[in-house]
């Protein structure tokens, strides 16, 4: 759960306009689009499914060592070091 300070700065409203509009704090959660800490996102027009979108992996150089505890060298680090 959000402070509720932290959900009165999401709708724009200071304590004594709460307090005058006798508001109480899920009514101000509702207007916020504040859910459990997390805020609601609305799905974007070229976004029709979440389930369909892809993680696009890294290619890996074969053979390629690194020092420990580095990354390994992804395909287009040995085009760069070709280029320069």
């Amino acid at each position: 759960m959000a402070h509720a300070s932290l959900e009165r700065r999401l709708v724009i409203i200071s304590l004594s306009e709460q307090r005058q509009r006798n508001l109480h704090r899920e009514d101000i959660r509702a207007h916020s689009n504040v859910w459990m800490g997390r805020t609601h996102n609305t799905k974007k027009r070229w976004q029709k499914d979440e389930a369909n979108a892809k993680v696009v992996p890294h290619k890996w150089a074969i053979g390629e060592k690194r020092y420990f505890e580095r990354p390994r060298m992804r395909w287009s680090d040995s085009l760069r070091k070709e280029i320069s």
